[in-house]
């Protein structure tokens, strides 16, 4: 069996995060999911994602921001950032 790629989903819209979800996870992606930026430090430093989906308007921090923390804390996720908005 092959081994499926872990996403951290950032979002603090709970239709987002439900909808990005089921999406993924119909494609066999592991899906963890963070509504701040502080969770969403946590859950980078316990490491493994293979891919951040992240909101650019999150209540405690803009996304291009936590982007730059992420990179800090795994130089592997550099790349691997995909922005999403509902503006």
């Amino acid at each position: 069996m092959s081994q499926t790629a872990k996403i951290l989903l950032v979002d603090d819209d709970a239709t987002v995060v439900d909808l990005v979800r089921e999406t993924l996870e119909g494609w066999r992606y592991s899906i963890d999911t963070a509504t701040n930026s502080q969770d969403a430090i946590a859950r980078v430093k316990d490491g493994g994602y293979s891919m951040i989906i992240l909101d650019l308007l999150l209540p405690d921090m803009n996304g291009f921001i936590l982007a730059q923390e992420i990179k800090r804390i795994d130089p592997n996720l550099s790349d691997r950032i995909l922005f999403i908005s509902g503006i």
